[in-house]
């Protein structure tokens, strides 16, 4: 049975021409008066449902009519269903041609003529000749040079951005300027630097540390290669706290610097021999000592937990005529007993130096010696008093 299936009411079923069949779920169906010639004979038909042309359609019944139209692609005239009144062009093919045709354009940022599809002008598109004429127009800043590394950047007007890279930005944000020049060549004061980090620094992946309690000399060794130098307060101790990636790079690569170096510390390779005193003194004034002992005999001497770094400092020691023993304990080089080897010592590591050492281990030497540096020679070396090591042992104290 043909109908649109819609239940209205549940009044008895009315057959046409003896159609004897049911509606479906239920519903009822009611018939439509057709006149002499109904279109469909022997089917009840869904009231408000009309026929047209054979086929049911619903509400009010619409008689087909047909209009002419001009093809937008080939002008043929062609003739639709009022209802396709909107139609464009007269068949598919003639649809396929027209959204392949090419129109002439003439680039907004460059000038230069160009073909686009017509249906992409239609929805706005079409402006630029390429992607990076369309790329160049929509940026609205200007090209400047990295304050850091001088690189050549495109910088929006709208984010403010300065620098090339993030590892720039750190550097141009930060409060002190490192001068990276420094560390390219060995010089006393790099030496010094060194050697003082060898004992009581350590690197990160972030920055350059050394800790002593001094904050004045820790504020001149920093100055040595930043300013104004970034010391901090730490737990009982004053911090060199460098943060820069560039310079744990610069740091590793130069000199092999690790992080964790106690037990893997190594000699400088190119260390000149010129310079190794410097090195020794940086060294000593990390991890040094000189005391006095309950014989008042003096002892000085210097301290590290890698076997390689040990050996390596005791025969640059040895080099120089300066003969500490080498213990195995912990090991740790140190004279005891020989006030001639530790005035040599003593005169090797301050001989013509003005500043750059760390001053209370210094001062523990002159009191014991009373005299300066450079009035001390290798072959006039006279021994201690009673009397000096009496006054040393009140002024002395080990570190």
């Amino acid at each position: 049975m043909i109908g649109c299936h819609k239940i209205f009411d549940k009044t008895p079923v009315l057959l046409y021409n003896g159609c004897a069949k049911q509606p479906n779920r239920g519903g009822v169906f009611h018939t439509l008066n057709w006149g002499n010639s109904p279109p469909m004979s022997g089917h009840s038909v869904p009231v408000g449902c009309l026929a047209v042309n054979g086929r049911l359609i619903g509400g009010v019944a619409m008689i087909k009519k047909r209009i002419a139209l001009i093809c937008q692609y080939c002008g043929i005239t062609f003739e639709v269903p009022i209802s396709r009144s909107e139609q464009k062009y007269c068949s598919r093919k003639c649809s396929a041609a027209a959204s392949r045709r090419q129109i002439k354009r003439k680039c907004k940022h460059c000038g230069k003529s160009f073909s686009v599809l017509a249906t992409e002008v239609k929805r706005g598109g079409g402006q630029y000749c390429s992607t990076n004429c369309s790329y160049a127009a929509s940026r609205t800043g200007d090209y400047q040079n990295c304050p850091i590394c001088g690189k050549q950047i495109y910088v929006r007007k709208e984010n403010g951005k300065t620098c090339c890279s993030k590892s720039c930005a750190a550097e141009y944000n930060r409060s002190y300027i490192i001068n990276y020049d420094f560390f390219d060549s060995w010089s006393p004061e790099l030496a010094y630097l060194w050697g003082l980090w060898a004992a009581d620094g350590f690197i990160m992946k972030t920055g350059f540390f050394i800790c002593l309690k001094e904050r004045e000399h820790l504020e001149t060794v920093g100055r040595l290669f930043c300013e104004p130098p970034p010391v901090k307060r730490g737990n009982n101790v004053w911090k060199l706290d460098v943060r820069s990636r560039k310079l744990v790079r610069l740091l590793k690569s130069r000199f092999g610097a690790q992080e964790r170096k106690s037990l893997v510390l190594k000699w400088p390779d190119d260390l000149p021999e010129s310079l190794e005193r410097h090195f020794c003194r940086g060294y000593f004034d990390g991890d040094g000592y000189i005391s006095i002992c309950k014989t008042g005999r003096l002892k000085a001497g210097m301290t590290t937990g890698s076997r390689d770094f040990a050996n390596e400092l005791h025969q640059c020691l040895l080099r120089h005529g300066i003969e500490f023993r080498f213990y195995n304990y912990k090991y740790s080089i140190l004279a005891s007993g020989s006030a001639c080897t530790i005035a040599r010592f003593y005169s090797w590591l301050y001989a013509g130096v003005q500043s750059l050492y760390l001053a209370r281990k210094k001062e523990v030497f002159d009191k014991i010696y009373q005299t300066k540096p450079r009035d001390i020679n290798h072959d006039n070396i006279s021994l201690l008093s009673a009397e000096d090591v009496l006054h040393a042992k009140q002024l002395c104290f080990q570190f």
